[in-house]
């Protein structure tokens, strides 16, 4: 925060550069996240050293992950999150936005709002420091729609920050203070002192730029109440930039201010207010030596400006030397700068050719939809075709079982009638209750033990008709640990039978060509049949079976011999 700070509050009112919007909002960055099991808890742990500022142990801590264990996309996407966002805050920005465009991706398809809104703030951040302000805005606007409905305070705060700053930068002045207003309200809802400081500054900078001075002064003044609120490291940047805000209406205490600031610690930007004051009071070698230790404080902060006015006192004072030297220094500047506008228009030409790859991607995927209509309309028709001819075979095996529930019902149906019986009786005997009084508690008992046996019947019935079904589920859970190799050398004959029974549902056809092909085969001869047909390699069966390569030989061999002499294969 401290670093985002320096660059945000020490930025020229008319030459703020696109990193400070970005280092502002770092300042800002807060996220939740939910935890489970170890790679939910680091991840947790890693959003709480982010909330309490701990960045540096935040940003140990997620390199100490491993990214192979995270196998959940929900964990993958937060990884994706918070990697983005303490990359930002400790000064190691990513040099793709490939991850957070894939968090992007998840969270559009889930209801987690303020997830997705954060994910949107992020990529607004990214997107102003590659100088593309109107790609940063709607991204920034999509982050504020997401946050006002799923979004909490804190979140809120930080994108009406940022959105008011983007505002500022790009000359739109009314909605900046609009914006900034409401970081305002929402700073007191939160009773965030140190976010106060940050919302009155922008909401008198605001008015300033509008040329309502006495509004913006009157919010400036509202920022020293807690300045002590403060930490020292943030103090000095917050100091000089509220001394920058009194430069035109009262240079005695702006030099208050930023001597005040430098009591703290010497800043690029407080260096350079104190020249200018100093200068506008005729003190020119002071101002000039000032300037020239501002050029020496390693902050990040710009010195193309100081540069510029050194050069202009050298010339006024015929200093060739150093003007010489102080001109190649800009040069040096000037070619970074085009540099990095040939750096940015090639990352832009490579995202825009990205984009067009997906959209032809995308236009295809719709061309082979539109043809698979056709396809799946026949397929329907085949599918319940073989799904009639599979349950007819289906009502064959459960004939048995059938005949079972059919006793049962059998059973049910006859109580049913004595519970009847039993209930007319009891309506018949009403009118002479005293008489027949043992006759009704009998009866009653009978009606009682009738539905007793009801229910049990009707639970074992429904338990003999899940059967079947329990054993297909068990099969389906069986085939993950085939498909990874699992060995199933401890796999009792019900789990074989639960894996076969599964998989005739899926393919039926080959379990039928086996039955023909082969005689008095066991469960185990079939799954290893089922194996090679799902294409397994000998050493992935070996490792299945927990066996060496050589034990399959002889698998092979008793098959071979169980075979039928005479086979036709399925048409």
């Amino acid at each position: 925060m401290i670093l985002s700070i320096s660059f945000f509050t020490f930025a020229n009112k008319k030459d703020m550069r696109p990193i400070s919007c970005f280092l502002f909002g770092l300042s800002l960055l807060t996220i939740g996240g939910c935890g489970g099991g170890n790679v939910h808890s680091q991840l947790v742990e890693v959003d709480s050293l982010i909330l309490s500022e701990q960045h540096d142990s935040a940003y140990h801590l997620i390199m100490l992950l491993d990214k192979e264990a995270i196998t959940n996309i929900e964990d993958q996407s937060h990884y994706q999150l918070l990697m983005t966002q303490i990359s930002l805050l400790v000064g190691r920005p990513l040099t793709s936005d490939s991850q957070l465009d894939s968090a992007i991706n998840y969270y559009q398809q889930t209801d987690n709002k303020e997830r997705l809104a954060d994910a949107y703030y992020y990529k607004g951040i990214g997107t102003y420091t590659a100088n593309d302000a109107l790609q940063s805005m709607t991204y920034l606007k999509k982050a504020e729609e997401m946050a006002e409905t799923g979004g909490s305070l804190r979140q809120r705060y930080k994108i009406a920050e940022c959105i008011s700053f983007v505002n500022n930068i790009n000359g739109k002045y009314d909605l900046a203070l609009n914006y900034a207003k409401k970081a305002l309200q929402l700073s007191k809802m939160i009773n965030n002192k140190r976010w106060l400081v940050d919302a009155y500054y922008r909401v008198g900078d605001s008015y300033s730029h509008t040329g309502m001075s006495d509004s913006a002064m009157y919010y400036f003044s509202k920022m020293e109440p807690y300045m002590q609120e403060m930490s020292k490291e943030e103090r000095p940047y917050m100091l000089s930039n509220l001394a920058l805000a009194y430069m035109d209406k009262d240079q005695k205490k702006a030099k208050t201010l930023i001597q005040e600031a430098l009591s703290y610690k010497e800043t690029t930007r407080a260096l350079e207010y104190l020249s200018e004051i100093l200068y506008n009071e005729g003190n020119e070698e002071e101002s000039y030596q000032l300037l020239k230790r501002a050029l020496t404080v390693n902050d990040l902060t710009p010195k193309d400006n100081i540069i510029h006015n050194l050069l202009e006192y050298d010339i006024e004072h015929g200093n060739t030397d150093k003007v010489c030297e102080q001109v190649n220094e800009i040069i040096a500047i000037k070619d970074s700068i085009i540099n990095k506008v040939k750096n940015d228009t090639i990352k832009d030409l490579q995202t825009r050719y990205d984009h067009q790859v997906a959209m032809n991607a995308a236009h295809e995927r719709t061309i082979w939809w539109q043809r698979s209509i056709g396809i799946l309309l026949v397929t329907i028709l085949l599918v319940t075709i073989y799904a009639i001819r599979y349950r007819n075979k289906l009502k064959l095996k459960l004939k048995n079982r059938q005949i079972k529930i059919n006793q049962y019902i059998s059973q049910l149906n006859e109580l049913e009638s004595k519970k009847l019986q039993a209930d007319l009786q009891i309506s018949s005997l009403q009118d002479d209750k005293e008489k027949d009084c043992q006759e009704i508690i009998s009866l009653k008992n009978q009606k009682s033990e009738a539905d007793e046996e009801i229910q049990q019947l009707k639970k074992t019935i429904k338990d003999l008709s899940g059967q079947e079904i329990s054993k297909i589920r068990i099969g389906y859970e069986l085939l993950s640990d085939v498909e990874d190799n699992k060995c199933v050398r401890n796999w009792p004959t019900e789990n074989y039978e639960a894996f076969l029974a599964y998989y005739d549902t899926i393919n039926h056809d080959f379990l039928r060509s086996v039955a023909k092909k082969y005689k008095n085969l066991t469960p185990q001869n079939v799954f290893y049949l089922v194996l090679k047909n799902m294409k397994k390699s000998k050493d992935e069966i070996a490792t299945i079976f927990g066996i060496s390569k050589e034990s399959l030989r002889s698998i092979e061999f008793r098959l071979n011999k169980k075979a039928n002499s005479v086979y036709v294969s399925p048409s």
